[in-house]
């Protein structure tokens, strides 16, 4: 069934749409024809070249936003930021080194050695007394 075109009262109609020139009519028609074949690449290949342009710039923005941004190396310090990274998962470090028959109830510092080796400071004990410093070895899971 096609969708016919007529003029009443100065505007467009195709059915009981109206429109107010007959190119849109005309766009509307069209777009009716296609129907559901109409893809979205057959909508790509219609576009002008720079409403294209535009969404690829869109699209490749909106891609780069979504990737994750490393930090700037930090050149100062061997092994940038592993103490940082132990320190957050204190714990998990604290039953590391129970596990390794050590004392430890809370971790208050982590210090970098070399390789997979951190000094490791903790309280004793709960109630806050003694103080003890272990090398961690997280390679083997030792610790002394």
């Amino acid at each position: 069934m096609a969708l016919e075109i007529s003029e009443r009262d100065g505007k467009w109609h195709v059915g009981e749409m109206s429109f107010d020139s007959q190119h849109a009519a005309q766009l509307y028609v069209q777009s009716r024809a296609l129907g559901a074949n109409f893809s979205l690449w057959q909508a790509l290949k219609l576009m002008p070249w720079y409403v294209k342009a535009v969404l690829i710039i869109l699209l490749l923005s909106g891609v780069s936003a979504l990737l994750p941004k490393s930090p700037p190396p930090d050149n100062n310090r061997p092994g940038p930021g592993k103490a940082e990274l132990l320190a957050r998962k204190s714990e998990e470090v604290a039953l590391l080194l129970n596990m390794n028959g050590q004392l430890c109830a809370r971790v208050t510092q982590i210090e970098y050695l070399h390789g997979k080796r951190y000094n490791v400071t903790c309280i004793r004990y709960r109630d806050g007394t003694g103080s003890a410093t272990y090398e961690l070895n997280l390679e083997t899971g030792q610790a002394k």
